[in-house]
């Protein structure tokens, strides 16, 4: 008898432990957009990157829902067990461009990190992002084995977000938000141009080139931000005509900004919906 009542009392926290540690929260509800998640593992802890960006070639709901997330967790749990842990991404960031009659490009941009206990296999792992907004939840499901950067080396030291700013009917300004991830040894810009930007049509044709017929002092300059966690904008203008000096006709273009560094660039994208409401035909 004894016994038996050990055995209840057993099963009854075990009972109680399943229904505190849900896999995700049950009333959450599958994201209709996916965001862009990376994990890197350093010194027995796993490092989360998680990024959800839209610009003009996005749908406004896609826009809207970006806007309305207020917080983003990782549910971590083996396939159909109970979860091992729960992170919150603290230091979420919304950044958005508009050029002032409307929203060009929106990010949001978060890390976290989990210190997980000694022998996980983490390959076996799966990871619910929970997103949550003023009156839902919604959720993206995905493997942990799916999202891994297998090696330090495929993690750029500059996290770079691009836009475009202060656009008007004959000009606008590209930037780039670089963040320093990590240390580079002997990195350096050779020449004054620290940001290089390149147009190109929904063709591919390249339609204009910032350093086109220009001269650039040749100069060792340092690649900025130098210290992990911090952050630097670079910025270019463009006089809104193609390279043989006439005007850009209206369309989507995508732009490339380069950060021209040795002994490796960095490179970043962006659309631009160039003139399309100032066109009157």
């Amino acid at each position: 008898m004894y016994y038996i009542i050990i055995i209840l009392i057993a099963a009854n926290l075990i009972l109680a432990s399943c229904s505190s540690t849900k896999t995700a929260d049950e009333h959450a509800i599958p994201s209709p957009f996916n965001p862009d998640v990376q994990v890197s593992i350093k010194n027995n802890t796993a490092n989360f990157i998680f990024r959800m960006g839209a610009n003009v070639a996005h749908s406004k709901e896609k826009f809207d829902f970006i806007t309305t997330i207020t917080e983003v967790k990782a549910e971590i749990h083996y396939p159909g067990s109970l979860k091992l842990d729960t992170i919150v991404f603290k230091n979420l960031n919304l950044s958005g461009v508009s050029d002032g009659n409307q929203k060009t490009g929106t990010t949001l941009y978060g890390t976290a990190e989990w210190n997980y206990p000694p022998r996980t296999v983490l390959s076996n792992l799966n990871v619910d992002f929970l997103l949550y907004t003023s009156d839902k939840v919604y959720v993206y499901s995905t493997d942990l084995n799916k999202i891994f950067v297998k090696n330090d080396a495929d993690v750029p030291a500059l996290e770079l977000q691009s836009s475009v700013e202060n656009m008007t009917d004959a000009s606008a300004v590209f930037t780039v938000v670089a963040k320093r991830v990590k240390a580079v040894k002997n990195e350096y810009i050779p020449s004054s141009e620290t940001l290089r930007a390149q147009i190109f049509s929904e063709k591919g044709t390249l339609m204009w080139q910032s350093g086109e017929g220009m001269q650039f002092l040749q100069m060792i300059y340092p690649v900025l931000p130098k210290e992990i966690g911090e952050s630097y904008k670079y910025s270019i203008e463009w006089n809104g005509k193609k390279s043989d000096g006439n005007e850009m006709p209206p369309g989507l273009y995508k732009v490339v900004l380069i950060i021209p560094a040795k002994p490796e660039p960095y490179m970043t994208t962006v659309f631009m919906d160039w003139n399309q409401r100032y066109d009157k035909h």
